[in-house]
Order: C-alpha cells, then structure tokens, then sequence
C-alpha cells in the first residue's frame, strides 16, 4: 500500500515537472542571466521579476534593475525549456530604478504594450518618477517607444540653518506630482501638472497615426467653474469633489465645493472623513456622497436633501484595494455598487457590494457577491477595478464585471442580474 502512494505521489511529482509551466528553475536562471546584462554583483534580489502571455500558448518573462543604474528590460521566452530573451535598453534615460513593468493592451488592438515605471532617486536633491510606454515589446525588431512622461518631478535645496537645531531649511519646487489612471482606452495624467496644481492631461490613442493624442489640457478648478462642462467626471448635480493632497497612506482626500468654488456645508464628521477616505464619490445627480469612516470601519452616505447620515456597511476593514463606487438611477431608483480586493479572504479574490434603495421602507438595502473578476495593479500596488470599465450598470440595469483581460465585447464580462 505505502508503495502505491509513494508511486502516486512521484508520477504526480513528474507530470507537474513535465508540464509547459516554466520551473522556479527557469525564474532563476532568468535573474542570473539579467545580472550580467545590467552588470549587478550576484545578487538576484536586485532583479524585478514579472511575466506577460503573448497570447494564450506563449509565456514571457520579464526581468528589471531594482537598483538604480541604467535602465532596462529583459524579456525572457522559453523555448524548447531553454530561456531565449531579447533586452529593451533605456539607456537615454538617467539612472533610475525600475518601479514596476506593467503588460496591457493600451490600444485596444488585441496586443499588450508594456508600461515601465521608474523612479530616480537622489535623496534631498532630486526625486523623480516617469512612465514610458513601448509598443510591440515581444517583438525585437518592431519594439518602439511611442509615449513617456514624468508625473513626479520634485527638486530641493537647502536655503539656510535652523539656529535652534542647526537642520536645513530646504526649498522645494514641484514641476510634477500626478497620477496617471487608463479608462476607456483614455489615459488621464491629474494632480500638479507642469507646475499647475489640480490639472488634468488626457490622452487618447490614434490608431491611424499610432500615436496618443492629447484631447483635454485644463485646470480641474476652473473647468469646474464652467457650467457647460457637465460632462466633467468631477462635476455631479453643481457639486463638485476636488481632490485635496493627504499625508496618509492608502487614502485620498477630498474637499466639496460648489460650482463657484465655495465650500459646501456638510457635517463636521464627514468633511473630516474625506480628508482621508478609500471610497469617495457623488451620485450623478449630487443627491448622495459616498465616503469611508475609517474611525468606524465602515462605507457611509450622506443625503444632502435630508442632511442625514447612513452607516451602510459597518466592520468593514481595509482590504487590498477598493474600488470607487459605479451608480445607477432608474424611475426614482438608486443603485450602487463596488469591488473590494482581498487575496487571500475571499474564496474568489473579489467582492461586488450592490445596493438599492427601498423607496418605501426608504432605507439602503444591500448584497454582496463573491464573483472572480479580472483587474489590474498598477505602479503603486493598487489592485482596486476601474469603476465604469472593470464593472458598470448596464441600461438594464444589471450589473456587468469583467472576467477576461480583453473587455472588449460583452462575452468578456459576467452579468448580476438585479
């Protein structure tokens, strides 16, 4: 009997071995061979490591310097179980260290580009990060560089002393400090922009010109102002949700004014929960904001119209990722939903939470979904799905998520049926 386990044992060992996966082996090998490439001392930890699929039989692996010295990428394929790679230089760039390699298809032409995050860090004097996006990198003739910008520019100088302590009193200019988001085939750069603090770039590919497009360059305050931009994701029922600088980690701030940009009064409690909320967003028609009480664990809405306040989700502790809300109205209806991430808590990684109002118990009531859905991290390990892309309402009604990596037609998404 024990040889008849030991035997099942080992050819299960040797069909897991055998198969098309590649091998910790093979990773390793990968790391060894970047070394030299990047000229590192024998030190694998210095390597980053990712991988990306070509399409569904061909594997790639993707090496990168962890520490900052001329940049580049490595793409490894296995070929006969022997590791094959050709290496992307970004050599006309400054030393930097490489963030993060990202593989999505940007175009929406069916093939991945690769988005290289880097960072240049000189201590006090300089901190800088920047994007550079390559098309066709698993081709090593085709690849090309077709986009980068800096979203992070911060330079410092010490001016004089404190007398007290004898610490340097620095002056800090910022040319860049943004976030870069991809919605829709669109790429929005928001934050201080080229020295203007709350502006927006948006870009939008050409796929005749195989470039991306800027379409808007504004200042998200005075678009805000504007009453013919009603379109603005910002602007929702002549209130408006501006984005404020934080100093906590794995929260945003807000700060709620009117189309003239004056405050809106709203409770004590609330405005100081938008100075540091996870989940922060308007109805289309300004009636409800959604906000994260992090004293309390808990999602919250505030009626404006009957300024009061619901807990609608109560011990509801910081996940991996949580997405913005999606809303949906229909006769008087409202619905809402979002995803929250947790690896390693939910059986299927995500959590769709959809909520209706009863309009005649006139009360919030709620349900939550453990669905698998497909989204993406970006540079800074946020997994949270892009609302209105990764899931949306449907004019139905029903709620649609993403479940392949294409979202391109309506097979690619699973569909709640509310």
């Amino acid at each position: 009997m024990k040889i008849l386990e030991f035997s099942f044992v080992f050819l299960l060992l040797m069909s897991f071995f055998s198969c098309d996966t590649p091998q910790s082996a093979f990773i390793y090998e990968a790391k060894v061979e970047s070394l030299k490439v990047f000229g590192l001392k024998r030190d694998t930890a210095h390597i980053g490591i990712t991988h990306a699929y070509e399409d569904s039989s061909l594997y790639w692996l993707a090496t990168y310097n962890k520490l900052q010295v001329k940049p580049g990428v490595c793409l490894f394929k296995l070929v006969n179980n022997k590791l094959k790679y050709h290496f992307i230089s970004l050599g006309h760039k400054q030393e930097a260290i490489i963030e993060n390699v990202i593989f999505i298809d940007l175009t929406k032409d069916g093939e991945s580009e690769m988005l290289v995050y880097m960072h240049y860090n000189y201590d006090f004097s300089y901190q800088g990060r920047e994007l550079v996006i390559f098309q066709n990198p698993f081709d090593e003739k085709a690849v090309k560089e077709i986009f980068a910008f800096p979203y992070e520019q911060i330079w410092e100088q010490a001016k004089d002393f404190d007398t007290t302590y004898g610490v340097p009193l620095n002056n800090k200019r910022i040319a860049n400090k943004a976030v870069i988001s991809f919605n829709e085939g669109k790429m929005q750069i928001k934050g201080i922009v080229e020295g203007k603090k709350l502006h927006l770039l948006e870009y939008e590919w050409d796929r005749f010109k195989d470039v991306f497009i800027l379409k808007l360059d504004e200042d998200l305050h005075e678009a805000a102002k504007e009453k013919n931009k009603s379109e603005s994701k910002k602007i929702k029922g002549k209130k408006v949700l501006l984005p404020v600088e934080t100093h906590e980690e794995d929260c945003s701030g807000f700060i709620l004014q009117d189309l003239d940009g004056k405050l809106i009064k709203i409770p004590k409690k609330v405005k100081d929960a938008l100075l540091c909320s996870k989940v922060c967003d308007l109805s289309n028609d300004g009636s409800f904001l959604i906000y994260t009480d992090l004293k309390k664990d808990a999602i919250c809405l505030y009626n404006f119209e009957k300024e009061n306040i619901t807990t609608i989700l109560e011990g509801f502790k910081a996940r991996e990722a949580v997405s913005n809300p999606v809303w949906f109205k229909e006769k008087g209806c409202y619905f809402f939903a979002f995803v929250a991430i947790d690896l390693d808590e939910y059986d299927s990684e995500s959590r769709i939470y959809v909520y209706k109002y009863d309009q005649v118990k006139k009360i919030w009531v709620g349900k939550h979904y453990d669905r698998k859905m497909f989204f993406e991290c970006n540079s800074d390990g946020n997994c949270a799905p892009k609302c209105g892309y990764d899931f949306r309402f449907s004019p139905s009604g029903n709620l649609l998520y993403r479940i392949r990596e294409s979202g391109h037609n309506l097979e690619d998404y699973g569909v709640l049926k509310l």
